[in-house]
């Protein structure tokens, strides 16, 4: 009997060292499997996280790229603007200085384009002015001999000369008349706003550097 009861002892000795390890293998396997489950569950939080701020980032790159597009735009056009005003300030003044420094005037077509003829003290010397579609051009010359030239860039303005003759001599005003583009077209149909600017000279004089008879007149000396 002790024999049987060390047999059976010794058995369950050896099946219980067989039986602890598959135990701890199926814990180890299953706690791998589980790791496993949370990994790939963090994984793939992190790739919709991800595209999630990838789309983000899209959307507000194409935000600040057309805003920024916009804004280069109107400032080109603003500038745009400027320069042309520039333009126009430069002519006007220009055209006034030989208008009051010339003896005689004309206003001619050359080739269907309107030209303003200045004729100055000396008799070869000659200012010309000449309107084209998208800008005006001065000619000064002496005799044959082309002295200077200098072009306005007035793109989309019309520049025509008025009088009320073809010929002009001194103490008659002549008109410079523009028309521009005063705002943008509304729609594609609609005509373009227009607005018409007129400067206004003198031939040989120049009103703005006279004076009145009231300044001119000296004053009496005083009666002691």
């Amino acid at each position: 009997m002790k024999r049987n009861n060390n047999s059976i002892c010794l058995w369950r000795t050896r099946l219980a060292c067989v039986e602890l390890p598959l135990a701890k293998r199926q814990r180890s396997t299953d706690c791998t499997r589980a790791a496993c489950a949370t990994n790939q569950h963090r994984r793939g939080t992190s790739l919709i996280h991800m595209l999630v701020v990838i789309t983000s980032l899209g959307f507000l790159t194409t935000a600040v790229i057309t805003t920024m597009v916009s804004m280069m735009r109107a400032q080109g056009r603003a500038a745009g603007v400027w320069v042309m005003h520039h333009q126009w300030l430069q002519l006007t003044d220009d055209w006034r200085r030989d208008a009051h420094a010339a003896l005689s005037a004309e206003i001619t077509l050359q080739d269907n384009v309107p030209t303003f003829v200045l004729q100055s003290a000396a008799a070869t010397h000659r200012v010309t002015y000449v309107a084209n579609k998208n800008e005006v051009i001065r000619r000064e010359t002496d005799g044959d001999k082309l002295v200077r030239t200098e072009t306005y860039r007035l793109p989309n303005w019309n520049v025509r000369f008025e009088a009320d003759a073809k010929s002009l001599t001194t103490n008659q005003p002549a008109k410079l008349i523009c028309q521009h583009p005063n705002s943008p077209r509304p729609t594609p149909t609609t005509p373009v706003p227009l607005r018409e600017d007129t400067q206004l000279a003198v031939i040989g004089r120049d009103h703005r550097f006279e004076k009145t008879s009231s300044e001119t007149e000296t004053k009496k000396p005083e009666s002691l």
